[in-house]
């Protein structure tokens, strides 16, 4: 006990201990992968398997619903289903959408580490594996994953004998061994950014608001790379193709050089991909900082996508960038809680037009 002489060194000592067990709670966190959440907070969850009909096997993991309306969470370059729960369940998305009685899904496209690195005859520390960008992931493995929820929910409803209408739908969201062999096919290996950061601080700020632009402040620029598990790694094709899309101006497939288009594409110049046929209602989201998907980029698509967007938010923050959209402190406020309440008037009919 306390004596009252001692009483405020012993409420400052409780304090210092209190904050310094948050903090190192806080840290070893930072440590856990996808399955890690799930367990050590004990949350129900399933995990499922998919194979692309290119042979690429692809975990997903299911915080389960049964019956409920299935969300699909889909991470962006270089990341995993690890982006959708790294801030726990009072800020991530996929915590907030299963708290709200959504069946979530969370995805692993092809290269995410470790959900994505098995196939059916490659392994990956063959350059053959890592032949892929991002038009595989939209091409192959996203039809693989949605057909795989569809069937698997609409079984459920039916061996439940509940309404099986809605699980036809599926809402989607998504953000954008020895190992020497394949170095130059696969772009950062797991770990490797943030050993770099660690050591070459200034250096990693420099490229970091360069690829994905200003944060509010130096530390939370650069609090991503704090994460051992959150920026996996992936195909240096991946790059390639996103530098191609920036250089061209334009929405183009992988840019193999002449002689390799003309076999694929029959056509010297890589393909435009369509994208004003695209149907499926869209709501795009863009930080004002976001060296990626820049406000100019962003509207761009949308003028291209007329029939599709259904409405165009910027983020309400003077920074906010790419890697904000996963680790920012204020994501809760500024984009998930603003997302949720946008997706569920749409499902009611109600979604007001608005570009901003």
């Amino acid at each position: 006990m306390c004596e009252f002489g001692r009483l405020t060194r012993c409420i400052v000592g409780s304090v210092v201990i209190v904050i310094s067990l948050t903090w190192a709670q806080s840290g070893e966190r930072k440590k856990w992968t996808t399955l890690d959440w799930l367990q050590q907070l004990n949350y129900s969850h399933e995990l499922h398997n998919v194979t692309s009909s290119d042979g690429y096997q692809l975990q997903l993991q299911r915080m389960p619903r049964v019956g409920a309306r299935p969300v699909l969470l889909v991470h962006g370059l270089l990341g995993s289903s690890l982006g959708w729960l790294c801030l726990g369940p009072g800020k991530s998305l996929a915590f907030q959408l299963h708290q709200r009685n959504y069946d979530v899904w969370l995805a692993n496209l092809r290269g995410a580490s470790p959900y994505g690195r098995h196939h059916l005859e490659l392994t990956d520390v063959m350059p053959e594996f890592w032949r892929y960008s991002f038009h595989e992931h939209g091409a192959y493995d996203l039809p693989a994953i949605i057909d795989h929820i569809v069937e698997h929910t609409k079984r459920e409803a039916e061996q439940s004998e509940t309404q099986a209408q809605q699980v036809h739908q599926v809402l989607l969201i998504g953000h954008s061994q020895k190992r020497e062999k394949a170095n130059k096919f696969e772009l950062f290996p797991p770990g490797e950014l943030r050993k770099l950061c660690s050591k070459k601080r200034e250096l990693c700020e420099y490229y970091t608001k360069n690829l994905a632009g200003s944060a509010l402040s130096n530390k939370q620029l650069l609090d991503i790379f704090s994460y051992e598990h959150l920026l996996q790694g992936g195909s240096a094709r991946e790059l390639r193709h996103l530098q191609q899309i920036w250089k061209s101006g334009d929405f183009i497939s992988y840019d193999y050089g002449p002689i390799e288009n003309m076999q694929i594409y029959h056509s010297v110049e890589a393909l435009n991909y369509n994208i004003s046929q695209i149907s499926v209602p869209i709501i795009l989201y863009f930080g004002e900082t976001d060296a990626i998907a820049t406000p100019e980029g962003v509207h761009g698509i949308y003028a291209r996508m007329l029939n599709s967007v259904r409405s165009v938010r910027r983020i309400a923050s003077a920074k906010f960038n790419h890697f904000d959209f996963l680790v920012a402190g204020e994501v809760k406020t500024l984009v998930n809680d603003k997302l949720i309440e946008l997706m569920e008037k749409f499902l009611e009919g109600k979604l007001p037009y608005i570009i901003e």
